[in-house]
């Protein structure tokens, strides 16, 4: 295999955490520079500052497409140094359906069509926002936007341009003086500035390179900036960069089971660290205020089924849990788990858009210290794993031959230590299971994958005759090894 396509296959292992999120496909362009950076990495010749690999270093980067940093409202509210009222936090969590807006082609209706070969994949309202009570939605099948009314009148105006591609429309954002502004991120690369009668203010173009923005974001001292999957902000107005430390908080990646959550105030930095039961996904910070942070969180699971589970919390300034509510993702039409994640604070109030099959609601969510979770008997359900301490008997042998991995010069000593060693045992049989603790750390590449396999290889099979077969773990689950590995869910079988 040349390097040429060696750099290929590792972009490709590269954008694996967002393989549940066609939504976010990154465009050719952006593998392009991402194939150019790995490059850059493997010949800089530099020594490495930590232990994480470059594959595991731009994965950590990658995170930030599935890391979505909100809200609009709030971050205007905490620069203007308003007092918000606090979230009611009651004791159950409950949903209040305010609205339903139905489809079809009338005035007050959202579009709906379905795409694909089958007609399988739906496309309608791709935004939403919420401002002094009054919603507004971004209706991609009719370009337009609609809006509805506190007392429920409903009014619409067209976006300029047409809809060459699907997905162009990427977000909605209403300013606190009800101006509004549409991304179009893909044909246009434009943002369109209107006024609440429809009537179109200015165009800004996005000329940057190698800069694709997905979602709009007002912070009072800065004006309305693009976002490119987090990790780069753009002021509409100069057409310059904003570092994320100008921000009054944002949220960012530590590992695939763990975010921070930065918070700026007076020139004073604070980090809150927020842990993930399952691993990170689509998650958005909604809302900051003295004394609550709203959270929108996303857990993904390491199984190779297409399972997750969004929650909206309620976290004190020490990062700990005062309320929640689940969000019924299993109503919405299409696949759930690639769906955005519809949620706007405004004032003191959660709002949830649900794209259903009857039609579009919206709904008040109210968090409460009793939630429900679905998630782990999901988990349960489809995970594969092994029990080292039941099955057949220890193998101490060859778990001291895992441990030397971690402590000589393979590419284990990157990823832990011999406490990464949970234990091994065999069977009459010769089937072994090794159960490590989880890297947390992005998927191998494909020459890192061979590293790994040579590895193994030579402390096992070479030095085992006894060993036929072998169940590789993370904390029980071979299901997990495998999905970080990238790999079918089949044991590793002797050469």
């Amino acid at each position: 295999m040349n390097t040429q396509d060696e750099l290929t296959r590792e972009v490709k292992q590269l954008l694996r955490p967002i393989k549940n999120h066609p939504s976010l496909e990154p465009r050719q362009q952006f593998i392009d520079e991402l194939q150019h950076k790995i490059m850059e990495a493997k010949s800089a010749g530099k020594k490495r500052l930590n232990l994480l690999p470059v594959a595991a270093v731009l994965v950590t980067a990658l995170l930030f497409a599935i890391v979505v940093l909100a809200n609009k409202d709030a971050i205007y509210m905490e620069q203007a140094g308003e007092t918000e009222k606090q979230f009611a936090i009651s004791e159950v969590a409950k949903f209040t359906l305010l609205r339903t807006i139905e489809y079809g082609e009338g005035k007050g209706k959202a579009g709906l069509k379905f795409m694909g070969d089958n007609e399988t994949l739906p496309t309608t309202v791709t935004g939403f926002d919420v401002e002094d009570g009054t919603y507004y939605l971004l209706d991609e099948v009719k370009r337009q936007v609609l809006i509805v009314g506190k007392d429920g009148k409903t009014s619409s105006f067209p976006i300029k341009g047409t809809n060459q591609m699907e997905g162009s429309l990427a977000d909605i954002l209403v300013t606190p003086d009800k101006q509004i502004y549409i991304l179009d991120s893909w044909d246009s690369r434009a943002v369109y500035q209107y006024t609440e009668k429809g009537k179109l203010v200015k165009t800004y173009k996005i000329t940057a390179d190698l800069f694709h923005p997905n979602e709009l974001i007002f912070v009072k001292e800065l004006g309305v900036l693009a976002g490119a999957s987090q990790e780069r902000f753009l002021n509409i107005e100069t057409g310059k960069m904003v570092e994320e430390n100008s921000l009054p908080f944002y949220l960012s990646p530590v590992n695939r089971k763990k975010v921070a959550i930065t918070i700026n105030k007076e020139g004073k930095p604070t980090k809150l660290s927020i842990p993930y039961e399952e691993g990170v996904g689509q998650s958005a910070i909604e809302s900051v205020t003295d004394g609550q942070i709203i959270l929108t969180k996303t857990e993904m699971p390491a199984v190779l089924a297409s399972i997750s589970e969004s929650h909206v919390y309620a976290y004190n300034n020490q990062g700990e849990t005062l309320g929640g509510i689940r969000l019924p993702l299993e109503k919405l039409i299409g696949d759930p788990h690639t769906a955005k994640l519809n949620v706007e604070v405004d004032k003191n109030k959660i709002y949830y858009l649900s794209t259903e099959k009857e039609h579009i609601a919206i709904y008040e969510l109210t968090l409460g210290k009793n939630y429900e979770s679905l998630l782990q008997k999901q988990v349960e359900d489809v995970k594969i794993g092994l029990d080292y301490r039941t099955f057949g008997q220890p193998f101490p042998e060859l778990e001291e031959e895992m441990k030397k991995l971690f402590t000589s010069d393979t590419i284990f000593a990157e990823y832990g230590d011999e406490n990464s060693v949970n234990g091994v045992a065999i069977d009459e049989s010769g089937t072994v299971v090794v159960d490590f603790k989880e890297f947390n750390a992005g998927s191998p590449s494909s020459h890192q994958g061979g590293q790994i396999a040579q590895a193994l290889n030579e402390a096992i099979f070479q030095k085992f005759p006894q060993v036929q077969k072998v169940y590789f773990q993370f904390d029980g689950s071979f299901s997990a090894w495998c999905y970080w590995m990238e790999s079918t869910e089949e044991p590793w079988e002797r050469p």
